[in-house]
């Protein structure tokens, strides 16, 4: 069998797969062990994901700028006569539509009038716009074999883009924080480095060599702005070190079926903030 190959499935059908590990698994797996087994490894999921309306949110977005259907695919507008008088979601009439609709989003339209914003700000920027627009594909899925660990990984990529400075990966971002400082402070919070060496290593399998690695980081406040970054070789560069740390202690755990956490048998240090030392010496001083 081939290292690499191209899968074609739904997003639904890619997040259900249960033959590979992708980045945000491997995430889950740095926040706790114990969240991985239970939510990916149990025949139950013991701790299963909790959707919440920034989810929703970036999902719809997501959707509407790279699904060949758009937001159709993911999302449905809650007609005004299901539901009850104050515009809440309930009653028979809501639950009847809820059951119609089993498995998509349900919005309320003017939940939607911010995302609607948001994507017609996104397709006018010219950079994101040039890059989405550019030859190329969307929703890109690879199945790949990591030759040190043995394991099977997966990767599916929002735009793979064809430009005459060379190949652009790009991955769409819903933020509260698209300035610089903020972005990139969540940009380490949130892992997009290893997001991106992720990505990167499994474009190389595939024979893709990637030129550039693009974040388009759409903003949720007021005024739904959008600003496009571009990931420094070097923070790739940490992302695939990292990865690779974090795929061998899955390959180990899931040898030795161990989930303890990482410090059960350490003590650790507490200190408060520096700024709790900064306010008492204030106040002894009268500052």
């Amino acid at each position: 069998m081939s290292k690499a190959e191209l899968l074609t499935v739904s997003n639904e059908e890619y997040h259900a797969l249960r033959d590979s590990w992708s980045h945000s698994q491997i995430e889950v797996l740095i926040d706790s062990p114990e969240l991985f087994r239970g939510r990916f490894l149990s025949e139950q999921p013991e701790y299963p994901r909790k959707m919440s309306k920034d989810l929703d949110w970036g999902t719809v977005a997501d959707a509407a700028l790279t699904n060949p259907k758009g937001m159709d695919d993911v999302m449905r507008i809650i007609p005004l006569h299901y539901l009850n008088a104050d515009g809440h979601r309930k009653g028979d009439a809501w639950k009847a539509f809820e059951a119609m609709h089993a498995g998509l989003i349900l919005m309320k339209e003017s939940e939607c009038t911010e995302i609607v914003r948001a994507v017609r700000n996104c397709r006018a920027h010219p950079v994101a716009k040039r890059v989405l627009e550019a030859p190329g594909d969307f929703q890109l899925t690879i199945r790949h074999l990591d030759d040190e660990t043995g394991l099977w990984l997966r990767t599916r990529l929002d735009k793979i883009s064809y430009l005459p400075e060379g190949l652009t990966a790009a991955d769409i971002k819903t933020t509260r924080n698209q300035k610089p400082r903020q972005f990139a402070a969540d940009a380490y919070k949130f892992g997009y480095h290893r997001q991106a060496g992720w990505y990167w290593d499994a474009l190389v399998e595939l024979g893709l060599e990637p030129d550039a690695w693009l974040n388009i980081a759409i903003g949720k406040p007021d005024p739904q702005e959008t600003a496009v970054y571009e990931m420094e070789p070097e923070a790739i560069s940490l992302g695939r070190q990292e990865n690779r740390k974090y795929l061998r202690e899955l390959a180990e755990r899931i040898y030795k079926k161990d989930w303890r956490p990482r410090d059960l048998y350490q003590v650790q240090r507490l200190d408060m903030p520096r700024f709790a030392y900064f306010n008492q010496y204030e106040e002894e001083n009268g500052d």
